[in-house]
């Protein structure tokens, strides 16, 4: 493994090449999560670099960028202080980031419909100068070239990485699994096309990608932990606190939601106030803690049970909010949107804002869905972007485990039988590969959500 000295070398190196780029990740990958693939029953421990060192040295934002995300915190902020309804938020995509690629493309997404500045895309890495973007379906392309901004809404994406992934019997949040620095260079690149809106259950996973986030949410799991009400009172940014995790949100009595509410309601005025708590600093030492409070809060509220709920449910489920709080603000979740429960939604989210709970709302989430670009797309980007970009080195080491297993010790011959196994792949995957992108099959949710925020956009002039 590389000293920080050495990685500190590699890391000014990685400029001058695209090969020594990706060694440089590569180290960093490793150095920062090891490998967790131990094949014993013992503990793994991998200690990991401080926050500190990975933010501002390894790797770290531009000016321009950070300036952005403050700014669009203190609009929020205001937003949320304001007895005025602007500046109405729109959190949209997928409920967990399973893909890097299809995360990236989501960004592009809503950077385009948002009309925003931070555009650092280049052409290589534009969705809609991908070799294969003609082949898309003509709604799938529309998205992706959209000029009519969405100047009346504020874009903003959901990225959840600390939700449990299982490998085998084994249970880790996703930031874990992927690697804490791999996570931070992909929300880099995702902040770079559009503000994030995170999940902050993980206080430590946090504290590598905090500077990134224009707003968080918490998990109604967590509403009523000490801990998270403790490091949510000296974030430097708003919170929500969802109040209901809707996979069960249908099946609860009326009494629980009450109580959930309420629950959500006290880490509210918990949060607001100061605290005094042990932590561990950006630098790795345990220290004692004072925040300042933090005030920029709002209530998350799910509407989907098993049924779109109606007007007059939603009103009550207000009740609570608006006769203990002051200038309360509420971002309803209207979770994912398919052609049953669309013009549901949708009915119920205009009477709302027209109603006396209307000037409340502060915004809405969306679930755009997981896919966002072809499968095949990813495989070839992985092929593309491979250690070195040899295509013999890649077939060598993808076959190294193969010809031990079988016995095959004679390159040649071990070439020989790899060609084989590779053309029958290609064709066998052409077969399926070629027939999805002309379809808009698994892009519902997103089509449905585009379709909803520009209507949403015309009802907000």
């Amino acid at each position: 493994m590389l000293n920080l000295n050495q990685l500190s070398l590699r890391s000014a190196n990685s400029l001058n090449s695209k090969r020594s780029k990706e060694d440089h990740w590569t180290t960093l990958k490793y150095l920062s999560a090891g490998n967790l693939s131990t094949g014993s029953d013992e503990c793994l421990n991998v200690a990991l670099t401080q926050p500190d060192v990975v933010k501002g040295y390894l790797c770290p934002t531009s000016e321009f960028l950070q300036s952005s995300i403050v700014k669009f915190r203190n609009e929020v902020s205001n937003s949320l202080l304001s007895e005025r309804k602007s500046n109405f938020l729109v959190i949209v995509g997928p409920e967990f980031l399973d893909s890097f690629h299809q995360a990236k493309a989501c960004s592009q997404w809503l950077n385009k419909r948002s009309g925003n500045l931070m555009n650092y895309t280049t052409n290589n890495n534009s969705i809609s100068t991908h070799s294969n973007f003609k082949d898309l379906h003509d709604k799938i392309k529309k998205l992706y070239t959209n000029k009519n901004h969405l100047k009346n809404l504020s874009l903003v994406m959901n990225v959840d990485l600390t939700s449990n992934y299982e490998s085998g019997n084994s249970y880790m949040s996703r930031a874990v699994f992927n690697g804490v620095v791999d996570l931070r260079i992909l929300l880099i690149e995702l902040a770079e096309q559009i503000q994030l809106s995170g999940v902050i259950d993980d206080p430590i996973c946090l504290q590598y990608y905090n500077d990134l986030l224009g707003i968080a949410t918490l998990r109604s799991e967590n509403i009523e932990s000490q801990v998270h009400r403790e490091f949510i009172s000296g974030i430097p940014f708003p919170i929500g606190f969802n109040c209901f995790k809707s996979s069960i949100y249908g099946s609860i009595s009326k009494e629980i939601q009450e109580y959930k509410i309420q629950k959500a309601i006290d880490a509210i005025h918990s949060v607001a106030d100061p605290h005094y708590f042990l932590s561990v600093t950006n630098l790795g030492n345990v220290a004692i803690a004072n925040s300042m409070g933090n005030k920029d809060t709002f209530l998350l509220i799910n509407i989907q049970q098993d049924q779109v709920i109606t007007l007059e449910h939603l009103k009550v489920l207000f009740d609570a909010p608006l006769n203990q709080l002051n200038n309360v603000k509420i971002i309803l979740d209207l979770g994912k949107l398919n052609e049953l429960n669309y013009d549901s939604i949708w009915n119920l989210l205009k009477d709302s804002l027209t109603s006396e709970i209307g000037d409340y709302i502060a915004g809405v989430q969306i679930d755009s869905g997981k896919q966002y670009i072809p499968q095949s797309w990813e495989y070839e980007e992985k092929i593309e972007s491979s250690p070195n970009n040899n295509e013999n080195q890649v077939e060598d080491e993808t076959f190294a485990v193969l010809s031990e297993n079988i016995g095959i010790k004679r390159s040649s011959i071990r070439g020989k039988i790899f060609n084989t196994f590779k053309n029958s792949y290609s064709k066998i995957s052409s077969a399926f590969d070629n027939q999805p992108t002309r379809t808009t099959y698994g892009y519902e949710h997103m089509i449905l959500a585009d379709k909803f925020i520009t209507q949403l956009n015309e009802l907000m002039k």
